[in-house]
């Protein structure tokens, strides 16, 4: 990528007498316009400066115009170059006659003056200062231009860069004295790949070294600049041997208005929790996943699972309510690894068995229909003292006030529970012993006995789980 700054500007040089105002010199196609600051002379001489950076050795066509003061015309006009030997400008260079202004073309790195002369009008002469400047960058690399092996691997990638600028030097005209023109020169390093751009990453550093090598293959820009407005950059290309190991979970929604995977509540959610995993890793190749799990209260297991693809969505079960750390391990074809783990942890909540409703009307109206728990992450809005959450064991039994059974369950309360609203089970519908006949409205009488995973036993007239519901129709 090669940079180009040109600036097409006409510099105006007085004449070393302040009463000859008229005339001037000037040059065409520099790139930057500086004046002298001689040593001991007060002369304020023009210098061109022309930009050949990253051209590929092509130099400019240099060129000088003189014209004479007040315009006038069938002057003499004399070019001499500076004489490094003689410390003069005694070099000759050609002369014109009988013109309004003059041209000197195709000089090289120097000084040059100019003395215009008429019979008894005019004699003065112009000095300037041409300058064909170079400014360079190479990177190392490969002969097809990426880094080389030696400079990168798991842990960093470096970089190295090389900066080359000549030295430009003018005389004073009295004194002989040679004086380098300054020259500022800033430099980076910027990068781009699918993440996007970077500018500027490494600023004045030529052999920079980073311990974040990006995962994506990437181009590195090495880039330079100075005051007289050159440019010039060189690339090179990093073949990433990088991996970023990259994850999420869902957690599979029972209840919800369609069941499948959903992304987890931040709260937490109800035992058991059914979570797929899914890999979204960077060039890796092979992955390990590592998921805790509390197989009895206390006790915590590994389960390992490895992979050779991202395809692979593991669906794990977590029963006891606290928190897991789930991890995704991610290899790069060249044995880089790259570990991550969840930023938020997976929480199964504790037990909760909420208050037991007393009062439901079975008329297929779509409203209060069941006599039901809530799962917590269903109606909790609507009903939220009726909800449960991560119970093990559940039974109730139901029975008339004549004390006969009308109603019974044992097991998994979320079988118990339904969802309530496509016709499926919900708790208790109204009808005697699940046949079709019935329960007459009236008052009946519950006993519920449940334990949570996390072994907290809900029974008990003291904790409301023995009482009375009103069925009405």
């Amino acid at each position: 990528m090669n940079f180009r700054i040109q600036i097409s500007l006409l510099f105006l040089c007085q004449l070393f007498f302040p009463a000859e105002i008229g005339a001037q010199v000037s040059a065409n196609g520099q790139s930057f316009i500086d004046t002298t600051s001689y040593p001991l002379s007060n002369y304020k001489d023009p210098i061109f400066v022309y930009d050949v950076s990253c051209r590929g050795g092509i130099n400019p066509v240099t060129s000088l115009s003189a014209m004479a003061p007040n315009n006038l015309d069938s002057c003499i006009y004399i070019w001499t170059a500076y004489n490094t030997q003689t410390r003069k400008f005694d070099l000759y260079l050609k002369t014109d006659s009988q013109h309004l202004s003059s041209q000197l073309i195709g000089m090289a790195n120097g000084g040059y003056q100019v003395h215009i002369s008429r019979a008894g009008e005019i004699d003065t002469s112009f000095r300037c200062w041409i300058f064909i400047h170079h400014l360079a960058v190479s990177v190392l690399k490969s002969a097809d231009g990426k880094v080389l092996p030696s400079k990168y691997t798991c842990q960093y990638v470096e970089l190295n860069g090389s900066l080359q600028t000549d030295t430009l030097l003018y005389y004073d005209p009295v004194s002989g004295d040679s004086t380098v023109l300054l020259n500022h020169t800033t430099y980076w390093w910027s990068f781009s790949n699918k993440e996007g751009v970077k500018e500027k990453a490494y600023l004045n550093v030529l052999n920079p070294r980073t311990y974040s090598p990006p995962v994506y293959d990437t181009h590195f820009y090495l880039v330079a600049t100075d005051k007289f407005n050159a440019a010039c950059s060189d690339t090179v290309l990093y073949i990433s041997i990088q991996t970023r190991s990259v994850f999420e979970y869902k957690y599979y929604d029972h209840y919800g208005d369609s069941t499948g995977y959903i992304a987890m509540d931040q709260q937490g959610e109800s035992g058991p929790g059914k979570f797929e995993f899914i890999n979204h890793s960077i060039n890796g190749s092979t992955y390990q996943w590592i998921l805790t799990d509390t197989i009895f209260e206390g006790d915590t297991a590994h389960r390992i699972i490895d992979a050779s693809d991202t395809l692979l969505r593991p669906v794990y079960t977590y029963y006891i309510p606290r928190q897991y750390l789930a991890k995704l391990i991610s290899r790069s074809t060249e044995h880089c690894v790259d570990t991550s783990e969840t930023v938020i942890l997976i929480y199964i909540k504790p037990s909760e068995l909420g208050a037991v409703p007393n009062v439901f009307t079975p008329n297929n109206d779509g409203k209060n229909d069941f006599f039901v728990f809530y799962p917590y992450d269903d109606d909790v809005k609507n009903n939220p003292g009726s909800r449960f959450a991560s119970i093990k064991i559940f039974h109730i039994a139901i029975f008339d006030r004549w004390g006969r059974k009308v109603h019974e369950f044992t097991g998994d309360i979320n079988d118990w529970v339904g969802n309530g609203k496509d016709g499926s089970p919900g708790g208790w519908n109204g009808k005697i012993l699940n046949t079709n006949a019935d329960a007459v409205p009236g008052i009946y009488y519950y006993i519920i006995e449940a334990v949570g995973w996390d072994n907290v036993v809900y029974k008990g007239k003291n904790q409301q789980y023995m009482g009375f519901v009103y069925l009405y129709r």
